[in-house]
């Protein structure tokens, strides 16, 4: 009896095993990669005639409000939208953990709230920009893409 009963704790904890072995929660388990840098020169060629101004990586998490050590790399561009007030942003960030991926959304997501909040009395081009604009999660990447191009810089990053 207590050979069988050790012979069923032993294939249980073999199926305990198999089963999370497959990601279940994921932590460490990441999207399909994307190449940032390449992302990121398809969606400047979109906007470089806008006057288009490439944001320094360092100081995306400080722009954005993200803690540093949830980014493991970021490319970001800014540029003008006309006769809108607020100016366009592309933000692509590739964080180190699907933890740290939902962290960067929660301070992109206040982002975009504070642009639809300081645009709804004066600027209807840029609160209806920002309506529009949304975060994307994949994996361990987020985006941001506020901009009247936004569908077209969301089509580059979701290839």
């Amino acid at each position: 009896m207590k050979r069988i009963f050790a012979v069923i704790l032993a294939l249980t904890l073999c199926l305990c095993f198999a089963a999370c072995s497959k990601g279940g929660s994921g932590e460490k388990e990441e999207s399909k990669n994307k190449d940032i840098n390449a992302i990121y020169t398809q969606i400047y060629e979109l906007v470089k005639d806008n006057d288009a101004i490439e944001l320094k990586a360092e100081r995306i998490p400080e722009l954005y409000g993200i803690d540093a050590t949830d980014v493991k790399a970021a490319k970001g561009v800014s540029f003008t939208i006309t006769d809108a007030a607020f100016p366009g942003e592309a933000i692509i960030i590739e964080a180190p953990s699907k933890t740290a991926a939902y962290k960067v959304a929660t301070a992109l997501q206040q982002h975009r709230t504070d642009i639809l909040n300081q645009s709804e009395s004066y600027d209807k081009i840029s609160h209806s920009i920002a309506l529009e604009s949304n975060i994307i999660t994949e994996g361990n990447y987020v985006a941001f893409f506020f901009s009247d191009q936004h569908a077209e810089m969301e089509e580059i990053f979701n290839k």
